[in-house]
């Protein structure tokens, strides 16, 4: 019996003794004694089954409770959507990607870990997360094909998918009006191309002796930092890795171009050596914004979630436009954006339920519920457009629009060890210590030695 059936069930009965209450029931009664007693073996028959009790255990961590809030509520929506079913979730702290594996090698019964999406690869090679396409295939609830594409490559090894994604975020740029204004500039006009922005910087950037007092853009001072420096080389059609996640892919006339136009970008403002000086105690998150509202910042490249959570709580006076990173003439839209993932573990005891948990965390009603709260993205493009998530806010749908061009640092086994390596060369490139060509060869020779050993050490070569 299906739950609505169970509760049409339950509507009838009422209704009856409602009419009993009313005097209306006792003639049915004993004009039909026979037919009731025919019905009691029919009823007794149809008695729901004892279900199965089950606990479904997860690993979650202090940003994404289960126990409060709507982490709460969306733990009890499975519970009663799956009779039988509780959910058992611990608030881990430090690497969660660790605390997964480490859990599933050591035998316990994890159902449901968590780790970003970037390391999805990660997790696969290490065997301890399940492929979850199977169950994809048949529900109801949410499909592989209606998760956004630049999601579905991470999430995605040897052709199966790994992992429900959630929250995932873009980054795009602010300006200042304040600034625009005061250096002749429209502040509802944002360039469009990186020689737009060049002329935004030549009219806002002013130094008064050997001091800067206003930069146009900090283009590597954001969340993500000296990483941001990929988004120019995806815009020109490159990526940090090939498709099938064994090959890194950095040095590339893609990433030469993007790295020489960064330090033009930066010349032209003293050079990047003199960003330390000028942005002093506050060149960190999220103190950075400081110098932003202050109007000595014309344009930053930042996260839309910290629209509400910091500059509208910290900052409310100041008023500003937003657009996506200018583009090269001949490039694509592409932003920088990181996405967090709930993993089926192998040491579920019992998978399909286990599934449970990650199939109502794909559901539109979550995906829009989720996104608002934590002021996040859908995981899905239909609802990303719909009105009830939109809710009337433009900067809502922008973001949304900015989902076709996400991209992580890199996919692929072994990223989490790979990772610094992509930007540890950054700051040598843009003082001139070295060339771009050299280190973008040394920078994938080196990248390279640590995926190759990865996929060795654990038998996937």
């Amino acid at each position: 019996m299906t739950r609505r059936k169970m509760l049409i069930g339950l509507g009838s009965g009422a209704g009856l003794a409602l009419l009993a209450a009313c005097g209306q029931a006792a003639t049915l009664a004993e004009a039909a004694p026979e037919d009731a007693e025919e019905m009691e073996p029919k009823a007794a028959a149809e008695e729901a089954p004892e279900v199965e009790a089950y606990e479904i255990r997860v690993f979650t961590t202090s940003v994404w409770r289960l126990d409060e809030g709507i982490g709460l509520e969306v733990v009890q929506e499975i519970e009663a959507l799956n009779p039988g079913i509780t959910v058992n979730a611990t608030t881990e702290s430090g690497n969660r990607m660790d605390k997964m594996v480490t859990a599933v090698s050591g035998g316990f019964p994890l159902d449901v870990g968590q780790a970003g999406f970037w390391q999805a690869q990660t997790v696969a090679v290490l065997g301890a997360a399940q492929p979850i396409d199977r169950f994809m295939r048949t529900s109801e609830v949410i499909k592989r094909e209606e998760i956004w594409p630049a999601l579905l490559r991470a999430l995605t090894w040897e052709g199966e998918t790994y992992g429900m994604p959630f929250g995932p975020d873009v980054r795009f740029l602010y300006n200042n009006d304040q600034v625009y204004i005061q250096s002749g500039l429209d502040p509802e006009v944002l360039p469009e191309t990186w020689e737009d922005l060049e002329e935004v910087v030549k009219a806002t950037f002013r130094k008064s002796g050997d001091q800067i007092e206003v930069m146009g853009i900090d283009l590597l001072r954001g969340t993500g930092g000296t990483h941001l420096w990929l988004v120019p080389m995806w815009q020109l059609g490159g990526e940090t890795t090939a498709e099938d996640g064994r090959t890194i892919t950095i040095d590339t006339p893609q990433a030469l171009e993007a790295l020489t136009w960064i330090k033009q970008l930066y010349d032209m403002q003293d050079g990047f050596a003199a960003r330390d000086a000028f942005w002093g105690d506050l060149g960190r998150y999220p103190q950075y914004h400081q110098l932003w509202a202050d109007g000595r910042v014309a344009n930053q490249f930042i996260t839309g979630s910290e629209r509400n959570t910091i500059i509208k709580p910290n900052y409310p006076d100041v008023e500003f436009h937003w657009a996506p990173l200018p583009r090269p003439a001949t490039g694509e839209y592409r932003t920088y954006g990181g996405c967090h993932t709930w993993f089926l573990t192998v040491a579920s005891p019992d998978p399909d339920k286990g599934w449970k948990f990650l199939e109502h965390f794909g559901a539109r009603d979550v995906n829009i519920r989720w996104s608002r709260h934590f002021d996040r993205l859908p995981i899905r493009p239909d609802v990303a457009a719909d009105p009830e998530y939109i809710q009337g806010d433009d900067f809502v749908e922008f973001q949304g629009q900015l989902m076709e061009g996400h991209r992580f640092i890199l996919y692929a086994p072994g990223a989490p060890g790979i990772l610094p390596l992509n930007n540890r060369f950054i700051p040598d490139v843009l003082t001139g210590a070295i060339t771009a060509q050299e280190a973008l060869k040394e920078a994938q020779v080196a990248m390279q030695t640590v995926l190759d050993d990865f996929l060795s050490e654990h038998g996937a070569s």
